[in-house]
């Protein structure tokens, strides 16, 4: 039977029925080490390969703290956005029974690339004439599109000239973003054949 006591100075001294040193050194090894290294110096008897990996450890538990709490907050969470409505403002011609007739659609023609896409691409396509430009033009070209059951555009007329330069500037712009296809009109639960007017706008800063 065995009382050990840690005093002032961390020694260890035993009472025992047995002594001897080997009793001693067994003690050492069974308590002392292991007291020491879990509560005085942690970090003394661990490689440092072991303490690069429970540093990491660490990191990564603070890391994903910090990114959940971050993510609660009101100006870390990122808004909702709005389900896309494709172009919302337009008013669509509906094709039916060979005519076209405007009323309301379940679900606009929306681009594959999305409303905010399809704006980006054709902008960032389009180049301002030089001559429209040195010549003070700026305002609209107003183009009609016409979208199939497929999602295709098919058709693109020009409703409202600027100038000749930006006329064929806009309408090329709009070709290359509707590459992407749209998806098409739906009405009373099936695709429909539209066409709508859609402005391009040319604007001098």
């Amino acid at each position: 039977m065995y009382a050990i006591s840690i005093h002032m100075g961390y020694k260890i001294k035993e009472k025992c029925f047995l002594s001897g040193r080997n009793k001693y050194l067994l003690l050492k090894k069974v308590f002392w080490k292991p007291c020491i290294s879990l509560f005085i110096y942690p970090f003394h008897y661990i490689s440092k390969k072991n303490i690069v990996l429970i540093m990491q450890s660490v990191l990564q538990v603070l890391f994903l703290l910090i990114l959940t709490i971050y993510s609660c907050s009101p100006k870390g969470s990122s808004p909702i956005k709005e389900k896309d409505t494709g172009f919302l403002f337009a008013e669509y011609l509906i094709l039916k029974d060979g005519s076209y007739n405007l009323d309301s659609l379940d679900r606009n023609p929306i681009s594959l690339l999305g409303s905010e896409g399809f704006l980006k691409r054709l902008y960032s396509t389009m180049n301002y004439p030089a001559d429209a430009r040195n010549n003070g033009i700026s305002g609209t070209v107003l183009l009609q599109l016409s979208i199939d059951k497929q999602g295709h555009l098919v058709d693109l007329v020009l409703k409202e000239s600027l100038s000749e330069e930006c006329d064929k500037e806009a309408m090329q712009a709009v070709l290359h973003a509707a590459k992407a296809r749209f998806q098409p009109a739906i009405k009373n639960g099936v695709p429909v054949f539209v066409k709508f007017d859609f402005p391009v706008r040319f604007r001098l800063e």
